[in-house]
């Protein structure tokens, strides 16, 4: 459906996704949605919520660029929250065996699946595979994402394994022609974790109790309103839990067709300013 169908009045929260939905193929914020959206803020005051698979760190320059100091955020898929102080009121970790789990997995693999954990603003690469994606190296892929990598330091599964270290979530990198058998073998951790995705060769582990739209419903009661009155963005599929849940669920036409079908309402792409065109239209800029 057509975004022009959206009541603003009925718009009490913004919600969006980062890479993909507000920022273009160059990772930059384009212009047209940033515009839109300073100007949806100062005319209407409305919350505008980052909701990303990126930790809090990634998207520092964005929330300066969007004035949103005053705005809740949610990272690494639902697993971390953070009130408008930037502190984490919510986290959620995988079990220390499920992490050793899948890191043994993945370097039993051949070729190895390259392994990143998310310790909240820390990512921390475990397993790598040398051969990279069409001639480079996963490490830069990832950092020309915004994320800051490292490799582990020694002793570091070790303290993951007691305890010491919690891990949010687990990325993992691949050729796309792996990744559907990939996905079943992780199967078998069903009542552990699920699966998602923001990219073809990329594989996202998540804590059962964690998920964007699991975060947003934990927001909608400190702003008084409900599902009804909030207008979400994204394009992948972990975004389509979010999209479902929003009355108001707009898929960018760069999506991935999981997104798109669990959006009521679409809007053009991420390297046309596809969310500050929507916008536009809805809120008559």
């Amino acid at each position: 459906m057509d975004c022009s169908l959206i009541d603003p009045f009925e718009v009490k929260l913004i919600v969006s996704d980062v890479d993909g939905t507000l920022l273009d193929s160059y990772h930059n914020l384009h212009p047209r949605t940033e515009a839109a959206i300073l100007k949806v803020r100062k005319a209407h005051n409305i919350p505008f919520v980052i909701a990303t698979g990126k930790a809090f760190f990634a998207t520092t320059h964005i929330r300066k660029a969007l004035e949103l100091s005053d705005c809740p955020a949610i990272h690494s898929n639902g697993c971390l929250r953070y009130n408008e102080r930037e502190e984490v009121v919510k986290e959620h970790n995988l079990r220390p065996s499920v992490v050793l789990d899948i890191v043994n997995l993945a370097r039993a693999s051949q070729p190895p699946i390259t392994t990143y954990l998310y310790v909240r603003d820390d990512i921390v690469e475990v397993v790598v595979d040398p051969a990279g994606r069409h001639g480079r190296a996963w490490n830069d892929i990832l950092s020309g994402f915004g994320e800051r990598v490292e490799i582990a330091p020694p002793g570091f599964l070790e303290r993951v394994e007691r305890g010491e270290v919690g891990v949010q979530k687990i990325l993992l990198f691949l050729d796309e022609s792996y990744v559907p058998d990939l996905r079943v073998k992780l199967d078998n951790w069903a009542d552990e974790f699920h699966l998602t995705a923001a990219l073809s060769y990329s594989v996202e582990i998540l804590p059962l109790t964690a998920s964007k739209s699991l975060a947003l419903a934990d927001l909608l009661p400190m702003h008084n309103i409900t599902a009804d009155n909030v207008l979400a963005f994204g394009d992948g599929e972990n975004d389509s839990s979010m999209l479902r849940m929003a009355k108001y669920g707009v898929a960018m036409a760069n999506g991935m067709q999981i997104a798109k079908d669990s959006a009521t309402y679409r809007t053009t792409s991420n390297d046309e300013g596809g969310v500050g065109a929507a916008l536009e239209t809805i809120f008559k800029l």
